[in-house]
């Protein structure tokens, strides 16, 4: 999925599952119809956790609700609805 449909059928504040794909030192990414997505810890729990491994499993699908949009480097910003919202 490109940017732009992903833009297209996901608008702001909306909620959609997603597939954990991967880990990073300051979250994870998250598979959305073909469209890598990125959750950074702040977003995961309040407290945030020290690694997004002690809230998700890789391969886990989960609800995610899309917090941000950066166009100019074509990156979503999801999190766990009810955290940081």
């Amino acid at each position: 999925m490109t940017f732009l449909t992903f833009v297209a059928d996901h608008p702001m504040g909306s909620n959609f599952d997603g597939t954990v794909v991967s880990f990073t030192s300051h979250g994870a990414h998250i598979d959305v119809g073909g469209m890598l997505c990125h959750v950074p810890l702040r977003r995961l729990a309040d407290p945030p956790p020290q690694k997004a491994r002690q809230v998700l499993t890789k391969g886990e699908t989960r609800p995610f609700v899309l917090l941000s949009l950066d166009a100019a480097r074509r990156r979503a910003e999801l999190g766990v609805p009810g955290v940081g919202e």
